[in-house]
């Protein structure tokens, strides 16, 4: 294995860590620049050229092995810190799905105090709640305890459970066609197209089948009176 060979290898090898990890791209160019610039000055000392060689190879196999230990590593920091994120996003999410619900259950206490008392909340200045806020969580509040609401969509998820695949892509189609103002018209469009083509279908055949049959008849009666009179013989 020669210099050259072993340059090679050490830039494939530095490829291959840039697609593998996850860090600095440019310091990683840097220090392949700054290796190979070495390796350019350690061969170009007063070695030999068999034992040149060999040097050079033993000197650059730490080289390379550090290298791969340095990126292993920072692959796994980088692992470790990809995974403190995405617990620190699921307790987060949590978080905001608890406050959500207290905030709907202070909302609960609110229209209670208010029920209780007749008066408004928002006549004391210190109790005031925003309209935007106020009208969120009431919004809430009602669909949670609309028992209705909650058994329709219940029932809507286990009737859909129940169809067939054609049933369910049959009903996604419809839904696609019927929420959007676009798709609605192009539908209205096609089937009345469609349609069209059809009735004009139909009635060109049946106008091109009656001509058939009255011209069928009409050469029959021709040819009855072409045998009476030429040949005395009626059919």
């Amino acid at each position: 294995m020669d210099t050259s060979s072993i340059c090679h290898f050490n830039i494939h090898m530095r490829c291959f860590e840039l697609f593998q990890g996850q860090a600095n791209a440019n310091d990683w160019v840097a220090e392949a620049v700054k290796d190979v610039n070495m390796m350019g000055r350690s061969s170009s000392s007063g070695m030999s050229p068999v034992g040149g060689d060999s040097e050079t190879a033993v000197t650059l196999l730490p080289i390379l092995q550090a290298q791969r230990e340095r990126f292993r590593q920072r692959n796994q920091e980088l692992e470790a810190q990809n995974l403190e994120q995405q617990q620190q996003m699921a307790l987060l999410h949590s978080e905001v799905e608890r406050l959500r619900t207290d905030n709907v259950a202070l909302y609960e206490k609110v229209r209670f105090l208010q029920s209780y008392s007749g008066q408004r909340a928002t006549k004391n200045p210190a109790a005031a709640i925003s309209s935007e806020t106020e009208e969120l969580y009431e919004r809430q509040y009602e669909d949670r305890l609309d028992p209705f609401a909650s058994f329709s969509r219940r029932e809507r998820q286990r009737k859909l459970a129940q169809l067939g695949p054609f049933e369910r892509i049959t009903y996604s189609m419809g839904q696609m066609i019927l929420s959007s103002r676009v798709a609605r018209t192009a539908g209205v469009i096609y089937f009345s197209v469609l349609h069209l083509l059809v009735f004009l279908v139909l009635y060109r055949l049946a106008y091109t089948e009656t001509c058939h049959r009255d011209m069928a008849a009409e050469c029959a009666q021709k040819y009855d009176d072409h045998m009476l009179e030429a040949h005395g013989l009626h059919n």
